[in-house]
């Protein structure tokens, strides 16, 4: 394994920037109990869909995506604190600055991302419109935490495309009635029709986790 410096990396990134073309993606949000007194929508993240392509990691070596190629983003910053306060629709039509040593994005093993620039349309039939500015970089921040380089001096790359809004997650543990959270959630999720994910494997898991829909009038499932 070879030790990269700062300008091979670059070369790296400017070659994944003309490679990466968004084809979709999809936007999940999930509470647990402490919704109920704080709020806070625990956990949101996206799944980003690309169209395939390959390149020569500098620890995996080469890499041959030749379907499709998936990258994450972390949008929860951090234990207490999240991009949204009490729904997913706090997220429609807003736009977001963040610092760019915070490494919220997931390319592969050693490659992350920041987010200089974000926003968000409205939802619409369980979609909505995502833009992005990203800053490629090494999972230890060696360009964005470390080159002493301002925002203005990086390249960037741009992904907009439209996500899919998944349903609702809610975690509750065993024994615990997920009643008490369906009364404070948002009108809009359709609490009547929650049900069990049964792609959990619960015989080891002392939580149940539920999902809710949408509400299917207005457009919104």
């Amino acid at each position: 394994m070879k030790k990269m410096n700062i300008k091979e990396w670059d070369i790296l990134f400017e070659e994944l920037y003309k490679k990466i073309e968004p084809i979709g993606g999809s936007i999940h949000h999930q509470i647990g109990t402490d919704y109920i007194n704080y709020f806070p929508i625990v956990d949101l993240w996206l799944n980003l869909t690309t169209k395939g392509y390959s390149y020569l990691d500098p620890y995996l070596g080469p890499v041959d995506k030749s379907d499709k190629f998936y990258i994450e983003v972390d949008l929860r910053r951090g234990e207490k604190e999240s991009f949204i306060d009490k729904s997913i629709f706090d997220l429609e039509n807003q736009t977001f600055n963040l610092p760019i040593n915070e490494l919220i994005g997931v390319h592969s093993y050693d490659i992350s991302f920041s987010i200089p620039h974000c926003k968000f349309g409205k939802i619409e039939s369980k979609t909505i419109d995502f833009e992005m500015n990203y800053i490629l970089d090494t999972a230890m921040g060696l360009l964005t935490q470390k080159s002493g380089r301002t925002k203005e001096e990086f390249k960037m790359g741009n992904f907009k495309t439209k996500l899919i809004v998944a349903d609702l997650r809610v975690v509750v543990p065993k024994g615990e009635s997920i009643n008490k959270i369906l009364d404070q959630i948002d009108k809009r999720y359709d609490t009547a029709n929650y049900y069990l994910d049964k792609s959990i494997d619960y015989s080891k898991s002392s939580y149940d986790i539920y999902m809710v829909p949408f509400q299917t009038k207005n457009n919104y499932h």
